[in-house]
């Protein structure tokens, strides 16, 4: 259950460790980095496909994980001391405990169909229609008031989601929710998507069935 590089020699991971480390500045207490420029920002992409995940990392962000790998790694960055921070973050991460989190969203049914729920991929997904149960209402508004990207609020048709997960971290709880609420309207798609847009309107979506803008 490690992280490992991939076997390829079109790989080079000690070229771009290499760059990371020249923009890579101690910090006074010796807990962590801080890094010049833009290099780690530009090195992320790459770093993640030279990299092997395990399975039980599939909900952990694996850019997060390599920064923090990058700016705690106690040597100098190379192919192996990187390796084994970035398997002691994802060992931290994964060592938390498990906690039941709800996420709220909403998707493109029609709010007056009563769909009830579904379990998915261990993701139970509840349909409420119109509106998420009252108790959720003040704390989600709040999240929305206090949002820091301005985002548009969904359309008044859309029905109202709650996927409950269980999971170590809020944002391990959005990743798994929401890739169980796409693969469940996936498959509804297949049925609804009347046709593969060729031609016509650019601006209409080609899905009949959508996820809604908010998550909280």
């Amino acid at each position: 259950m490690a992280v490992k590089w991939k076997k390829s020699d079109r790989f080079k991971p000690e070229l771009i460790l290499k760059r990371v480390a020249a923009t890579r500045t101690r910090k006074p207490d010796g807990i962590g980095s801080s890094f010049a420029g833009f290099e780690l920002d530009y090195s992320l992409s790459s770093l993640i496909s030279m990299l092997e995940f395990p399975a039980a990392a599939r909900d952990v962000d694996p850019a997060i994980l390599i920064r923090k790998a990058a700016a705690h790694d106690p040597d100098d960055l190379t192919k192996e001391s990187f390796l084994r921070e970035l398997n002691r973050q994802l060992t931290a991460e994964l060592s938390q405990r498990n906690k039941e989190f709800h996420v709220l969203t909403s998707v493109s049914f029609d709010k007056q169909l009563d769909l009830g729920s579904i379990t998915v991929d261990k993701v139970h997904i509840r349909f409420f229609g119109r509106s998420h149960p009252r108790k959720y209402l003040s704390h989600r508004a709040a999240l929305v008031q206090d949002k820091r990207i301005p985002v548009r609020k969904d359309a008044p048709s859309y029905n109202q989601v709650i996927a409950t997960v269980t999971a170590k971290k809020p944002e391990h709880a959005i990743s798994s929710a929401l890739r169980a609420i796409d693969l469940h309207r996936a498959l509804c798609c297949l049925l609804c998507n009347s046709q593969m847009e060729i031609v016509g309107d650019s601006w209409i979506p080609i899905n009949s069935i959508r996820v809604g803008a908010i998550h909280t």
